[in-house]
């Protein structure tokens, strides 16, 4: 056994750390919640500073189809958008259902920034499910729209949707 007083202090050290304790699903959910909906004040300040256009009954996005796949491990998200010429634009998208024992589902991703054309676009995401598997049903969605151009102000456009998944051909 090693008994040099570099040994001592480094035991020593390791007692006092405080232990580290893994977070639960229900903190992490929690902290989710928490994080989602400071993002959504935040955007919310944004989008009421500087307001954008928005021509699908005011939603910026129009959500199309959710399709399941994977047995349920992600859903394929199809929606149209369309921001002005000369700017740069993306969309992401959070999905949360709620699931018969345990946690919710969510799951979420984004486009990423992309040259504007001033015409409508349609995409498909795939989001991935975290803490379990999606199911036929309903599920929210929280959905944002993300403008910029050089020399002008940033915005965020959000809204909130439900979304109905359903099994695509040869489930």
């Amino acid at each position: 056994m090693n008994h040099s007083p570099q040994a001592s202090e480094k035991t020593a050290a390791l007692r006092q750390a405080p232990p580290q304790r893994r977070q639960g699903p229900r903190k992490r959910r929690h902290l989710l919640a928490a994080l989602t909906g400071c993002l959504a004040l935040g955007g919310a300040m944004l989008a009421a500073a500087v307001p954008a256009h928005a021509d699908d009954g005011g939603n910026p996005v129009s959500l199309e189809a959710a399709t399941l796949s994977g047995h349920g491990a992600e859903v394929q998200v199809r929606f149209s958008y369309r921001c002005d010429e000369g700017r740069s634009g993306g969309v992401g998208i959070v999905l949360s259902q709620a699931a018969s024992s345990g946690p919710d589902v969510v799951g979420g991703a984004g486009t990423g920034q992309h040259p504007c054309t001033g015409e409508t676009e349609t995409v498909t995401l795939t989001l991935p499910a975290g803490g379990g598997r999606f199911t036929s049903g309903e599920a929210a969605a929280a959905v944002s729209l993300f403008t910029s151009a050089p020399g002008t102000p940033d915005t965020i456009e959000q809204f909130s949707s439900t979304l109905c998944l359903e099994h695509g051909p040869g489930r």
